[in-house]
């Protein structure tokens, strides 16, 4: 009896152990079955004087993740991994050498031009790619072909900036620029470049460090020049003391000024010394569905920058779509990056050179009734 006892104890055991390892043999694959997991590096100024680009950018990416994530359609999930440079030249690289060498990121999103200049020549020896937002500048077109831009040229921005103030007969002007960021100094020489060719004069130039927060000095200097308008060439965590200072001193110039007045901090902060300046930007207005995306989730309009954020990863999620299953790292995202040429997105119509620059449509916009509008 106790040996027939044995023996069934022994089957069922035997049974119990065969029925378990299939089922941890199943568990053991069910991951394969799943999303497969794309890791993607964030590094932009999330504190610090430029934080409202940060923030944008961070908005913009949260409500695209959302939506790719929780499309079934979709054979892979994105992983976002936040570092903040807090506006630093150094922390950018810092922050991009340990998402490429310890986090194994297959892209880098960066923000701010000069940022993204420093991390520029890392992702291009690495062989990952980065993909720029709210980095204008001219000098990351050619470099390299893992490096994608998400938003056009200053310079284009400021040549229109100079047509359109020279078209409102305009022929006497200022400008007042950050000489600190490669975006606003290519604005400010095309500018300069352009509205002389048309025959009108520049009578003050005046560039700005990146600590400076009391601008006076610079506004007396381009009172005394006497422009009939003055063209803002500033940063967003610039724009506020810029404008309120220009009120307190009577400075009559008209106003005119780059995209990066479009922000609710410039109204909030600013208040009637934003209103009625007139600006370009390659920023479409949001539609109303991304208008109420935006409020939905963080209580509030879209911030400056959430828009094209929420394209380019919308873009990045394209070309990861087009990778086959198992196959996705940083070299096939760059080859599919590449096949994109046109997007149709909540920033506007974008198109891709064949150096992954960014081509964008231009708006003029005003400030009216602590609101941006579309001019005229």
């Amino acid at each position: 009896m106790d040996k027939k006892i044995l023996a069934a104890i022994v089957a069922v055991v035997l049974v119990a152990c065969v029925f378990g390892f299939f089922q941890v043999t199943s568990f053991a694959v069910l991951p394969a079955a799943g999303k497969e997991t794309v890791k993607i590096g964030v590094v932009a100024p999330f504190t610090g004087k430029q934080a409202a680009y940060g923030e944008g950018i961070r908005e913009g990416l949260e409500l695209a993740l959302g939506e790719i994530n929780g499309d079934p359609k979709l054979n892979f999930k994105i992983e976002l991994i936040y570092e903040d440079n807090a506006g630093d030249v150094k922390n950018s690289v810092s922050a991009a050498q340990k998402l490429m060498g310890i986090d194994n990121v297959t892209a880098v999103i960066s923000g701010v031009s000069q940022n993204s200049m420093a991390i520029a020549p890392i992702a291009q020896e690495r062989k990952v790619v980065l993909y720029t937002m709210a980095s204008q500048t001219s000098a990351l077109n050619s470099a390299g072909e893992y490096v994608f831009k998400n938003d056009d040229d200053l310079y284009s921005l400021g040549t229109r900036e100079a047509e359109l103030i020279f078209g409102f007969g305009h022929r006497n002007v200022a400008v007042l620029f950050s000489e600190y960021n490669d975006a606003t100094v290519d604005a400010k020489n095309a500018f300069v470049k352009r509205f002389e060719e048309l025959g009108g004069t520049v009578a003050a130039v005046e560039g700005y460090g990146q600590n400076e927060t009391d601008f006076r000095t610079y506004l007396s200097k381009i009172e005394s020049a006497e422009p009939t308008a003055l063209f803002l060439d500033t940063l967003m965590g610039d724009n506020v003391a810029v404008l309120k200072q220009i009120k307190e001193s009577g400075l009559k110039a008209k106003l005119f000024a780059n995209g990066t007045v479009e922000d609710s901090q410039v109204i909030d902060g600013a208040g009637e010394a934003a209103e009625k300046v007139v600006f370009v930007t390659f920023q479409a207005p949001p539609s109303d569905s991304f208008v109420q995306k935006s409020e939905a989730k963080f209580g509030h309009y879209p911030k400056r920058w959430a828009p094209e954020a929420y394209d380019g990863l919308r873009i990045l999620s394209a070309a990861l779509e087009k990778i086959p299953r198992g196959s996705v790292t940083s070299q096939a995202l760059q080859q599919s990056l590449s096949g994109i040429r046109e997007f149709s997105g909540e920033s506007g119509e974008i198109k891709f050179d064949s150096d992954g620059n960014a081509r964008r449509s231009m708006f003029i916009k005003i400030i009216r009734n602590g609101k941006f509008e579309l001019y005229g």
